[in-house]
């Protein structure tokens, strides 16, 4: 009896048990088909530890693709840019190609992409403009020169730049290449994925299938200019095997309907969500809503009218004013993006600055922007034309609305004089500049003859920091060095000056130096010849210097700005002058000047009575500068 007890009390309490193992069996089959799929259950880590730990180590052996690729790309293409690549062809790990002049250190940076590449099952690809040095071509397992036609390309050229100019510069580039394949990205159509494909079977590379597109390829088409062009217009055309005549359609972006311009989303984006809400974003935002009736008013190309390009680029520029050094975030962005892209990014920053109250800063974006700013947007011009005007640069706002009406020979020369001096007055040039003026009219009055056995050299001490008109001395002095077949060397303290002249550099196909260092210490070092001379480094204290420029100082030179430093540096310029200037060569000081009492000032306040006493004769003082030459050395 007692047995039987217990066999019915047992049997209730199992009863009692199984009804809310039930209930919670229920409800985890329920939540389990609400939430995952139940064949993810299969891939739950069901071995031992040790064992999970071997899968891992051997999926990090594997290997992907072999080899690692480059792709040259003439500049102004969508395919030098990463982002045009991770939207069009999954499969492919693409990268920039590491800024470095030691090819031991890029190899170790190409090693260890191709690895990280290769773990994730991708071939590892590597994108570089024309500039890149051909002697790191011996890296990679397979180049390719991707080329579009030369009117596209100049199409997207800086705006100084003539036709037969841009085909020189592109052809003495592309000739750097001799006996790599090209590749011609109209082969393949106007619809990116096609082209992505395309560029990727001349690496032996097969991508995704995708869905046939129903838009129809557009047909080549005459352009509507005449395109007879020069010499060597016909000769970069035949290079690449282009007809001069003809130029097809430029590459189309299937899918993206055109909207209207308009910076809600990004004020919103940048202050507030779309509840009204404070966002909750970290750092510095751009600050530029009240450029946005122009942006309406004016109507920027596609891509950029597309809310989601200028919604990046607003992030581009949040991101770099986020940083200690925006500079050095913002110029390796401007050299990556197409040139329409680029200048609107600077514009943009330039807006920002603007709005700051830094309009030395906001003048040297509007400049940078202008540069690049391609000859097929001329809206860039007028975007760049109205921030001048903003900053109170009327005549050079007005200058740059004129666009081509004032490029020497659109106009008879004596219709262009005319408007030049309803500008400027009598001089027929923008007022302000400063003493690279005075030792460029000395030069092209007296054209430097030949050296034996070299090139005639000039060297500027202090690049240009901030390009407001009338006032940037690097680009000026490699122009007229360009012209006078004179080499140029720009020394300064601040790497970042030294990264933009670069940039210019290539931009204008100059093969010019910039070098990062004290003036003195190059002056004092050099074995190079010395030539011509301009001083424009440390800068006096004239009490309205920025913060930003004080910083500079500080961080480079170990301390702000004084006079007894600018003072000193100078001097040890001239006393390294004196010893090592060509015979017959001249010395520019600029900031320099007499005061009300005869006595020189400024930056020049004791190195110029140190020339003056150790055979150096004046020739020439104005603009706040003056130039110099040995005694009987003219």
């Amino acid at each position: 009896m007692t047995q039987k007890r217990r066999s019915l009390r047992a049997g209730k309490a199992k009863a009692t048990l199984d009804q809310p193992l039930g209930i919670f069996e229920e409800a985890l089959a329920l939540l389990d088909g609400v939430g995952r799929p139940s064949s993810d259950t299969a891939r739950l880590p069901a071995l031992p530890l040790p064992s999970l730990l071997e899968r891992c180590e051997s999926v990090l052996e594997q290997k992907g693709p072999a080899g690692h690729s480059l792709l040259i790309c003439a500049d102004g293409l969508e395919a030098l840019r990463p982002e045009w690549w991770h939207a069009h062809a999954g499969g492919i790990g693409v990268q920039i190609l590491p800024a470095s002049d030691d090819p031991d250190a890029v190899a170790l940076q190409l090693e260890a992409f191709t690895r990280s590449a290769g773990r994730q099952g991708c071939h590892a690809l590597t994108l570089a403009g024309l500039d890149m040095a051909p002697r790191l071509l011996r890296l990679f397992d397979t180049v390719r020169l991707l080329s579009w036609h030369p009117w596209s390309s100049f199409g997207v050229a800086p705006r100084a730049v003539t036709l037969e100019e841009h085909c020189h510069l592109t052809g003495a580039l592309i000739d750097r290449f001799e006996g790599v394949p090209t590749v011609k990205i109209e082969d393949f159509g106007p619809l990116p994925a096609r082209q992505a494909a395309g560029i990727a079977a001349a690496f032996g590379l097969t991508l995704p299938a995708r869905a046939a597109s129903s838009r129809p390829a557009p047909d080549r088409m005459p352009p509507p200019v005449d395109l007879e062009g020069g010499p060597r217009y016909r000769q970069l055309c035949e290079r690449l095997d282009y007809a001069p005549a003809t130029v097809p359609l430029p590459p189309e972006r299937p899918g993206t309907a055109r909207r209207p311009l308009t910076l809600d989303a990004l004020e919103r984006r940048a202050g507030q969500d779309d509840g009204g809400r404070t966002a909750s974003r970290s750092g510095p935002r751009a600050r530029i809503s009240w450029l946005r009736p122009r942006l309406d008013r004016l109507g920027l190309p596609a891509p950029i009218t597309d809310e989601a390009g200028l919604e990046e680029l607003v992030g581009l520029l949040d991101r770099c004013l986020a940083q200690t050094d925006f500079r050095e975030e913002l110029d390796p962005l401007v050299e990556t993006l197409p040139p329409g892209m680029a200048s609107l990014l600077l514009l943009l920053a330039a807006a920002h600055w603007t709005r700051m109250g830094e309009s030395l800063i906001a003048m040297g974006l509007a400049s940078e922007a202008i540069d690049v700013a391609p000859a097929a947007m001329p809206v860039l011009h007028q975007l760049g034309a109205s921030l001048y005007a903003d900053l109170g640069q009327s005549r050079h706002a007005f200058h740059l609305s004129a666009g081509p009406l004032l490029e020497p020979g659109f106009l008879s020369d004596p219709h262009r004089q005319a408007l030049l001096r309803l500008l400027y007055g009598e001089s027929l040039k923008p007022g302000g500049e400063h003493g690279q003026d005075l030792l460029i009219t000395y030069l092209q009055a007296h054209p430097p003859g030949p050296a034996e056995g070299r090139k005639r050299r000039l060297v500027e001490i202090g690049t240009t920091r901030e390009a407001v008109p009338g006032q940037g001395s690097t680009k000026q002095l490699a122009s007229i060095c360009a012209g006078l077949g004179l080499d140029f060397v720009t020394v300064d303290m601040d790497p970042e000056n030294g990264r933009r002249a670069r940039q210019m550099f290539r931009r204008n196909g100059h093969s010019f130096q910039a070098v990062s260092g004290k003036g003195e210490d190059y002056l004092a070092q050099t074995d190079e010849p010395l030539d011509y001379v301009f001083l424009d480094a440390y800068d006096f204290d004239h009490g309205n210097h920025s913060e930003w420029r004080q910083s500079r100082y500080s961080q480079f030179l170990g301390d702000r700005i004084s006079d007894a430093a600018c003072h000193q540096m100078h001097l040890e310029c001239a006393q390294a002058l004196v010893e090592k200037l060509a015979p017959d060569g001249l010395i520019c000081f600029d900031d320099t000047w007499r005061d009300e009492v005869g006595e020189w000032t400024a930056k020049g306040k004791t190195a110029m009575p140190y020339l003056l006493a150790h055979g150096f004769e004046l020739i020439e003082a104005r603009n706040r500068a003056a130039l110099l030459r040995r005694k009987g050395g003219g």
